[in-house]
């Protein structure tokens, strides 16, 4: 650009400016984004909520199954046992 049209770009750029008007908003915007946002809001807890039961969930069922073999080897340990004694066997079984 050359430097004698510097002045001229100036001008036409700060009267484009002056039709710019300001925006307006619908009515209710402002109320429809609030409640928009607060349901969404809602959503997000309850699928946090859900997330934690699910997690709660498995993590029981697990821990079950874990305490049901644990004491299912104990039990066999025990019935063994006691059948040795009863019939007064040594060694190992």
């Amino acid at each position: 650009m050359k430097p004698s049209n510097i002045p001229r770009e100036v001008e036409l750029t700060l009267t484009s400016l002056d039709r710019l008007r300001k925006a307006n908003a619908p009515t209710g915007f402002a109320n429809d984004l609030v409640s928009r946002m607060i349901f969404s809001q809602d959503q997000v807890r309850w699928i946090n909520r859900a997330k934690l039961a699910l997690v709660a969930m498995v993590a029981m069922a697990i821990l079950n199954g874990i305490l049901m073999y644990k004491n299912q080897i104990n039990q066999r340990s025990v019935m063994l046992d006691s059948i040795a004694q009863e019939y007064h066997l040594t060694g190992n079984l």
